[in-house]
């Protein structure tokens, strides 16, 4: 399955302009796959950040009442995060540049997701 997901996050970061890298997280928060061009620096931190913005979200979209959160976004001047999550608690982490299109970073990662959800 390891490869499996490095191989869908590899054609994640190739196929979509902008992406700069791609990470699966599982349930507990261990990396499980991922795919950087380089491996940056920061490419654990985004692992973390990722399980520390859904600990913190989960919570609040339940309290509002907007049931489970599939999708969250932070934008920044100079590109942004987009972090998903399958129904079995896996989660997909995407790193894109200011060039990227959102609308693409999401056309593809709902693709991941679906795809993972039918594995």
């Amino acid at each position: 399955m390891a490869g499996d997901l490095t191989a869908l996050m590899q054609r994640l970061s190739r196929e979509v302009r902008g992406v700069r890298g791609a990470l699966v997280l599982g349930p507990d928060g261990s990396v499980l796959a991922q795919a950087w061009p380089e491996e940056p620096a920061w490419a654990r931190a985004v692992a973390g950040a990722c399980t520390a913005l859904l600990t913190q979200i989960v919570p609040l979209a339940s309290e509002m009442d907007l049931g489970t959160p599939r999708r969250f976004s932070l934008h920044g001047e100079r590109g942004q995060l987009v972090v998903a999550r399958t129904a079995d608690g896996l989660t997909v982490g995407v790193v894109a540049g200011p060039a990227a299109l959102g609308g693409q970073v999401r056309r593809h990662l709902d693709e991941v997701l679906s795809r993972l959800e039918r594995a």
